[in-house]
């Protein structure tokens, strides 16, 4: 049986959409997992401690993360960041999806992954949660780029849908802007990934940006055999055909000449320009959409 060392993405989001490409590993040998502390959570139990024999299969895309596996015989991973002397089975990125990306790196290393990002999560609502309205919407608003992935508009589409019906969540240490833009809708405490995923299950509409709890909210769907077409993703600096979460609705409203530029930062504004969906279009556009789940 072979023996895996998987290095992790870094960032929930890709952590979501390696789901398949580690599962595939999981099947096929031992895998210990390096990573975030979410990593264990997200993927279930793993092996620990090293293996003098084990493949080193290098999820996370960086040049930093190859040359830290340097020592393994045999390392695999996507030929990005320069990195490509370091591996022993580069695979070069296709333009294709980011969770293909990862299957065909996990099928490199012998496994078989295939379908989209499936998360399960726990049975029970946290007891830490508050009475949910029913039938709620659930807005994930923030996001690490705020300037090139952060819509501005969830609070005055809240009060557009009803505050009453909305819950807005957000992840650690993230309290303060939640409230700050949630006026007297529901907000969540910091939920653990199984937690959170039983939310995103019983919502009957999802609003986010292009982010991990989105990206996690509609893997969570999926694995209740849900349509992750509930979950409705607003798109300002990056591509649904890439990286978005696969099988949700997207939104968006400009494509500049600099898009998609995945930047954390806007060279030409402080709110990049590619964020301008009006929250009367993007109300329309989510109402007509749902209108069967409310």
């Amino acid at each position: 049986m072979p023996q895996f060392m998987v290095r992790c993405p870094d960032h929930l989001g890709d952590g979501v959409m390696a789901l398949p490409a580690i599962h595939a590993l999981q099947a096929t040998g031992r895998v210990r997992l390096v990573g975030p502390k979410w990593a264990k959570a997200l993927y279930g139990e793993q092996q620990t401690g090293a293996a003098d024999n084990e493949i080193a299969v290098l999820l996370k895309p960086s040049w930093s993360a190859a040359w830290a596996a340097r020592h393994h015989k045999t390392r695999i991973g996507l030929a990005t960041d320069g990195r490509w002397p370091l591996l022993t089975r580069a695979v070069v990125p296709g333009g294709r999806h980011r969770v293909a990306d990862y299957q065909a790196v996990a099928r490199a290393a012998g496994a078989a992954p295939s379908g989209l990002p499936t998360f399960v999560g726990d049975d029970a609502i946290d007891p830490s949660c508050p009475p949910l309205p029913s039938n709620f919407v659930l807005m994930l608003p923030l996001t690490q780029s705020p300037q090139t992935a952060g819509w501005q508009g969830f609070g005055e589409l809240a009060k557009r849908i009803g505050n009453d019906r909305v819950v807005f969540a957000a992840g650690p240490g993230e309290d303060a802007a939640l409230r700050a833009m949630a006026n007297t809708s529901t907000v969540l405490p910091a939920l653990g990934l199984g937690a959170f995923a039983v939310i995103a299950r019983r919502a009957a509409v999802i609003i986010g940006n292009d982010s991990g709890l989105t990206h996690l909210a509609a893997a969570a769907t999926r694995g209740a055999s849900g349509d992750a077409r509930k979950v409705h993703v607003i798109y300002g600096g990056t591509d649904p055909f890439h990286t978005g979460p696969p099988g949700t609705t997207p939104h968006h409203s400009t494509r500049p000449p600099c898009w998609p530029c995945y930047r954390k930062t806007c060279s030409f504004a402080r709110l990049a320009p590619c964020l301008d969906t009006q929250v009367t279009t993007l109300q329309t556009a989510i109402q007509t959409s749902i209108q069967a789940q409310l």
